[in-house]
């Protein structure tokens, strides 16, 4: 015959599911963040010295999941700016920013 198990208190019983949902979210989000640093770190460390088509760093970009913004469109130093946003419990944005003159990328770098 099987003992009777004890019940949870109900306090425990309406409290901790959420606070551990929290505590896992909270977890995920700076995963993510963690994540999303890196890959941008990368991608700018790739492109660092410059010297090869600016289309290269785009497709790179593109194929990390980066959305692409151009400033400066006809003029002497323009910019290509990767970015990725990561949403949690504030939306923090990743960025590197390419400077090109139109063909060639001059530099890459993360403004953070």
């Amino acid at each position: 015959m099987m003992k009777p198990r004890k019940a949870v208190p109900r306090p425990v019983a309406i409290f901790a599911p959420p606070a551990i949902a929290l505590l896992l979210a909270t977890g995920y989000f700076k995963y993510e963040e963690r994540e999303a640093g890196r890959e941008t770190a990368a991608l700018c460390a790739r492109f660092e010295t410059g010297g090869v088509p600016v289309t290269e760093f785009a497709l790179a970009a593109k194929a990390a999941g980066f959305q692409l913004a151009e400033r400066g469109h006809g003029t002497a130093v323009q910019e290509v700016i990767a970015s990725r946003e990561v949403a949690g419990f504030q939306t923090k944005v990743f960025r590197c920013r390419a400077t090109h003159d139109g063909t060639t990328l001059i530099r890459a770098e993360s403004p953070e």
